[in-house]
């Protein structure tokens, strides 16, 4: 049929408005698909809802001041290693539920200088911040300070940082090993001995010597274990100068040198203390002997009776710290909530619980002591007393590590 001027008319009429309704239906989602905002557009903004450039579904890196946490309270971010969760975790659900619609606090972990350069560099904002020893809670506020000419940490503030626990570096081997190791590695000159026995100077009875330690670029047992070393050479060669120049002079490279003959340093070490341990827990074999934390080496040795400690002559102590910063990002509220955390971990229960997982208090008393653990464990090496030295200046160790990793690697 052939359409007339007025029908074609009609005709055009009728499919402009099925077009439109089509349209309409189509931009409602009603039975079809919702067509995308453009970029810019939606709700007269550009970004997100609220008018800024910059998404909030970050890494939590950030303290996020303005949002309420999941229990209703205001959110503290806390930031400490992988080594030290375990009290902490248990703490901070007590914590959390005491305090439930005002504070929650939320942990997050690295290793021990990842964690101090992130804070640093800004790409991590902790309200509370838990380092694996405080040399580095020291070396953040000093870095700080010298370039934002203010404290970020206040070590002399008991309302701001407090030290609970201490935590020795001991060797951990097995009790096949252990009556051979111990009069070297316990002995007068403990690195001296290791280094006779990674360059095959000493000869192990069982063949090439295995010796581990965590990544001291990373990890804080791995940083104590090498400040450890400066410490036992500046001891041994007179210290005639000062363990910075000592850290890069040619005789402590030729020492590393020797230790790196009988070092494994294999993808469980330098993935750090905990993963070091338990690599060492599940196959003692790899390694002849390792250096640890005491705590996690106690936690296991009940269920581990041929796992053997020795502790060096000095050793080092790792310290168990909680500070509150000071940055721009930390709200007067929050820093009254990590004010009132800091209190709580203070607390008889919460430092008994401490104990519990093998910490040595830092203010030994007769009702907080870990001094029955040790000796129910005494026939494992385990000790009471130790001799401890204190740790080389941060700068030095931190010369110590660029030898370290020029030599061995990282």
């Amino acid at each position: 049929m052939k359409l007339t001027g007025p029908g074609k008319v009609v005709l055009f009429l009728l499919v402009i408005g099925f077009g439109i309704g089509a349209w309409r239906m189509i931009g409602k989602g009603a039975g079809g698909f919702k067509l995308p905002s453009l970029p810019g557009k939606a709700n007269g903004n550009s970004g997100n809802s609220n008018g800024n450039s910059k998404s909030n579904s970050g890494d939590n890196s950030g303290s996020n001041a303005s949002t309420n946490s999941g229990n209703g309270g205001t959110q503290l971010l806390l930031l400490t290693s992988p080594s030290k969760g375990g009290w902490l975790q248990d703490e901070i659900t007590k914590f959390n539920a005491k305090n439930a619609g005002r504070y929650e606090v939320t942990i997050t972990t690295e290793e021990s200088r990842e964690a101090m350069h992130a804070i640093i560099s800004g790409a991590k904002q902790p309200i509370l911040y838990a380092p694996s020893s405080s040399a580095f809670a020291s070396r953040v506020d000093e870095v700080w300070q010298s370039k934002k000419g203010k404290r970020l940490i206040n070590m002399d503030d008991g309302n701001a940082f407090r030290v609970y626990f201490r935590s020795p570096i001991v060797f951990v081997t097995t009790k096949n090993k252990a009556a051979f190791l111990k009069p070297l590695l316990g002995g007068a000159n403990p690195w001296g001995a290791m280094r006779a026995l990674c360059s095959g100077q000493t000869k192990a009875p069982w063949g090439k010597f295995r010796f581990s330690t965590a990544d001291p670029l990373k990890a804080n047992s791995g940083f104590l274990t090498l400040g450890s070393m400066l410490y036992a050479y500046g001891q041994q060669t007179g210290m005639n100068q000062s363990f910075e120049k000592l850290a890069v002079s040619s005789g402590f490279q030729s020492f590393l040198r020797d230790i790196k003959k009988g070092l494994v340093f294999d993808a469980d070490a330098r993935n750090g203390s905990s993963a070091l341990f338990k690599a060492f827990v599940r196959d003692p074999g790899r390694y002849d002997v390792i250096t640890s934390y005491e705590n996690l080496a106690l936690g296991a040795a009940t269920s581990n009776p041929n796992l053997v400690v020795i502790y060096p002559r000095p050793a080092m102590v790792s310290d168990y710290s909680v500070a509150v910063l000071s940055g721009s990002w930390v709200t007067p509220e929050q820093k009254q909530g990590g004010q009132e955390f800091i209190q709580f971990l203070g607390s008889d229960e919460s430092l008994g619980d401490g104990v519990n997982y093998n910490f040595r208090p830092a203010r030994p008393s007769s009702k907080l002591s870990l001094n029955s653990q040790l000796s129910a464990q005494n026939a494992q090496g385990f000790q009471t007393d130790f001799a401890a030295a204190e740790l080389p200046p941060y700068s030095a160790v931190n010369n110590a590590n660029s030898q370290w990793l020029a030599i061995i690697g990282g």
